[in-house]
């Protein structure tokens, strides 16, 4: 269902490594006929049930902000058996972070205790200024003998950051150094408009 595809679409993209995420056609309209090789599966095609912003959002955190570029360190916060999800994202030149909270968890809700300390590259201390990056309202959190308890509803994921937009010194040196490819770019913009024929238009002007 909806939750489900919405949920595998946002741990894949928010745990990615190096930009390393993508969906086979159909995901974006919740497709349900299972994909057949040399088959003729539908895509639902226009579907008015469909994750089309969500997805769109995701591509565009990857494309720009600077704790999905290469060099990124990842850290998992959570124990291995936990229904809650938590990653560190920081930047490779560590003047970005954001950290990522997802409920595993699509039928109950869950809580996730994390010590201050360790989230201190997110400026912990000051979460009332903090901004969810997927657009949403924060988490419910409560701040107690120096854990942070965060509330997260059934399904739910989270990219929490300082600010809601990138350093811009990490984001100018990656474009000037030629760091932004092709591919990403085209991703960026099949993600935003999804129309095939603009595709096709600016994959032959970057190639002349």
């Amino acid at each position: 269902g909806r939750a489900w595809s919405l949920l595998r679409n946002r741990l894949c993209a928010l745990a990615s490594f190096s930009g390393g995420f993508g969906f086979t056609g159909g995901v974006q309209w919740l497709a349900t006929e299972k994909i057949k090789v040399h088959g003729c599966t539908g895509l639902n095609w226009d579907a008015k049930d469909n994750i089309i912003p969500e997805l769109a959002r995701l591509t565009f955190l990857l494309d720009e902000h600077p704790r999905f570029f290469d060099g990124a360190r990842l850290t998992r916060l959570s124990p291995v058996k936990s229904d809650v999800f938590a990653l560190l994202r920081e930047s490779e030149e560590g003047k970005d972070a954001v950290l990522v909270l997802i409920n595993l968890d699509t039928d109950q809700p869950r809580t996730i205790s994390l010590p201050e300390p360790a989230l201190k590259p997110l400026a912990a201390g000051n979460w009332e200024s903090a901004v969810d990056l997927l657009g949403q309202p924060l988490p419910s959190t409560t701040l107690k003998s120096g854990q942070l308890t965060f509330q997260l509803a059934r399904g739910s994921a989270f990219c929490l950051a300082a600010a809601e937009k990138p350093d811009p010194i990490t984001v100018a040196a990656r474009v000037d150094g030629g760091q932004r490819s092709t591919v990403d770019q085209l991703l960026a913009l099949l993600a935003s408009t999804w129309d095939t024929r603009n595709a096709a238009a600016y994959a032959r002007r970057v190639r002349h």
